[in-house]
């Protein structure tokens, strides 16, 4: 292994730790702070190399920043259907997720949900007319 190719791995290490290029990675700098390697690193014959900067220690060393809140986590934010348990894709107990930035899972449920919206506001009473109106009246 080249050491071009172990600096490569190292870098790797560190994004597959949670740090991201562009954010906590953001210039040639923090590249060459990550990935410069140690005297001993040099030294080190590839099986040790590699044993030291494995995937599972990476795995670790992103719980514990996740743990302590250092960073976001990976995991898609839930966001419901607006349509509740009316939902079109209600299974489970849940209403489906919405797409994108959108409130609805999917177009036929948004138009439902406004469709049942009208109906409701067709059955109400029409409002009472007003005391000054009816006073007038009489």
């Amino acid at each position: 292994m080249t050491h071009s190719e172990r600096r490569a791995q190292k870098l790797g290490w560190w994004i597959a730790a949670g740090y991201r290029l562009g954010e906590e990675i953001d210039s040639v700098t923090v590249i060459n702070l990550f990935s410069d390697l140690t005297s001993d690193e040099h030294n080190l014959s590839d099986t040790r190399f590699t044993s030291m900067w494995n995937v599972t220690a990476a795995g670790k060393l992103k719980e514990s920043r996740l743990a302590r809140g250092l960073m976001a986590s990976d995991e898609p934010v839930y966001r419901p259907c607006k349509s509740g348990k009316k939902c079109l894709k209600f299974e489970k107990r849940r209403p489906a997720p919405a797409r994108g930035t959108g409130a609805y899972c999917a177009t036929t449920c948004g138009a439902s949900d406004r469709a049942r919206a009208k109906r409701a506001l067709a059955v109400l009473p029409p409002t009472p007319e007003s005391p000054r109106t009816a006073l007038g009246a009489a």
